[in-house]
Order: structure tokens, then C-alpha cells, then sequence
């Protein structure tokens, strides 16, 4: 049996996918769940439905009746999107061997159609015709995949980027003023969430972070850009690429074998990178003078 952790690093890993365009895009399954649910994107594959209803390309609509021509079109959407997420699935276990693994969605598309389409044409039009409807799976196969890679390729355009962007941290932060935030709040890693007052220090090593807490030290796996983006400027600082540092567990800015360095109350340094020295010192400056009055 999986055990819960590793379930849900199966559901949290990083996806790495090339769209029909050639665009590079990386989410989670869990994610990817989150945007095959959202009203936009029910609603971008209700009017390709509705499409596809209307110009009737199987030409099912002489062999069988209305309600069954209608209802065929969803019916061939939830299998389709069933594979889609059954190979989404696989490619997270894939990831876990491969991290740098990159998919296209065309390779993906193309073999959650074919169940899609043989059930629908060979299996439910044919019996509900009584056998007068002429499947044809060679043919059809090739029209709905070009079909469905024009309006995926629309949907990771111009569609895509707005949905993603409602189920991130950073559009969640977006709304909210950078003011200071009760001790209750939490930020979630790895699937996991921690108080922030807890939190002294992150750093980033390969494609897991470690934690520093009041409590130890936790080690999990995720990016240390999801972390940040779930913080604002009072509650720390990113000082390095690899590092966060919250403002109630720094001290001041100094040098250490004349490399810039914060120090942490724990007098611990945490390096600074020359690119973000400026920012750095500009919120030293402001949040840790101000807590020093």
C-alpha cells in the first residue's frame, strides 16, 4: 500500500508538459485537478461540445436519435478526459525517476482519444443504431485529434494562464495588502502546513527544501518560489535564490569573508546574493529598524 506521504508527493510533483504550440508549462496533478474543475474551463469545453453537436462531424445524427446524438458528445468528453488524467497520472510516477521528464499534451491527447472514440463510435453508436451506424475509427480518429489539438492549443493560450493563475498562492497573496498578519497564519509545503511565526529560515537544496523551525528542522519536497510567493515583504525575505529568511528571526545585514551576509538572531549568517543586496538592504532598512525602535 502507498504510504500517505508518498501519495502525496505522487500528487503534488512537478509536471512538466509542451503544449501544442510548444509552450512549457509545469503544474501538479493536484493542480491540473483544481483547472479541469474551474467554471472557465467547463465552460471553454461546453461551447467545443456544443460545437461539435451542431456540425455533427461523426454524422451519427441520421442513424440515431436526437437525444443520443446530443448526449454522445459529453459522454465522449468524460472518457476522453478520464484517460487524460489516468496518463497524467502515470507521468507523475514517471517524474519520480525522470524529474526532468517534459511530455507533450498531443502524445497525451492522442491516447486518451482512442478509447474515447472506439467506445463512442464502434461500442455506444453502434448498438444504440442497431448496427446501421457506420463507425469509422481510422478516419475519425485523425479529424477529432487535429479537432481537439486547434482547441487545445487555444485553451493554453489564452485560456490556460487565467485559470492557472486562480488556483496559485501568488494570485491568492495578489488581493491581499502586505500588512501584518496574525500569528495564526500558515503556509503550506510540500502539502504540509506550518506557522509562519514558526518559521526562522528556508533553504532550497536540489528540488527539496529544509525548514528551520522553532521546533527542528523538516526537510520536503518543493520549490522554494511556491514558498515565497505565499509570503509578502513583512513577513521576510528572500535573500538568495536558495534562501528565505523570516523578519522576526533576523538581526542585521553584515559580511562574512567579505561576502554580504544576514545574520539571524541565532547570530547564524545567511548569505545575500549581490543581485539582491539593494532589496535586501532596503528591507533591512525599513522592517528591521522599525522592529529595533
Amino acid at each position: 500500500m502507498m504510504h500517505a506521504r508518498s501519495f502525496r508527493e505522487l500528487l503534488t510533483r512537478d509536471l512538466h508538459v509542451w503544449d501544442p504550440l510548444g509552450g512549457r508549462h509545469s503544474f501538479s496533478f493536484i493542480t491540473y485537478i483544481k483547472v479541469v474543475n474551474d467554471p472557465r474551463f467547463l465552460l471553454f469545453c461546453g461551447l467545443a461540445l456544443v460545437l461539435f453537436f451542431a456540425t455533427d462531424p461523426s454524422g451519427n445524427r441520421e442513424f440515431v436519435p436526437l437525444w443520443v446524438s446530443a448526449a454522445i458528445w459529453p459522454v465522449s468528453y468524460a472518457i476522453y478526459m478520464s484517460g487524460y488524467s489516468l496518463l497524467m497520472l502515470l507521468q507523475s510516477f514517471a517524474t519520480a525517476h525522470k524529474e526532468t521528464l517534459r511530455v507533450p499534451t498531443s502524445l497525451i491527447g492522442f491516447f486518451a482519444l482512442l478509447p474515447a472514440v472506439y467506445l463512442a463510435e464502434n461500442v455506444i453508436l453502434y448498438h444504440l443504431s442497431n448496427g446501421t451506424y457506420p463507425a469509422s475509427m481510422k478516419g475519425n480518429v485523425l479529424f477529432y485529434f487535429l479537432s481537439v489539438q486547434v482547441l487545445e492549443a487555444v485553451f493554453f493560450r489564452f485560456v490556460f494562464p487565467i485559470v492557472l493563475a486562480a488556483h496559485t498562492p501568488q494570485t491568492e497573496e495578489a488581493d491581499q495588502k502586505p500588512d501584518p498578519v496574525p500569528e495564526s497564519r500558515q503556509i503550506i509545503v510540500g502539502g504540509e502546513r506550518f506557522p509562519l511565526q514558526s518559521i526562522k529560515v528556508i533553504e532550497a537544496r536540489e528540488h527539496h527544501v529544509e525548514i528551520t523551525t522553532s521546533d527542528g528542522q523538516t526537510r520536503l519536497r518543493a520549490r522554494l518560489g511556491d514558498i515565497v510567493a505565499q509570503t509578502t515583504p513583512t513577513d521576510g525575505i528572500q535573500t538568495h535564490r536558495s534562501w528565505w529568511v523570516a523578519r522576526h528571526a533576523a538581526k542585521a545585514l553584515g559580511q562574512e569573508a567579505g561576502k554580504p551576509v544576514l545574520h539571524l538572531q541565532s547570530d547564524r549568517p545567511v548569505p545575500v546574493a549581490r543581485t539582491r543586496m539593494n532589496q535586501v538592504q532596503a528591507w533591512a532598512t525599513e522592517h528591521l529598524h522599525r522592529d529595533a525602535e
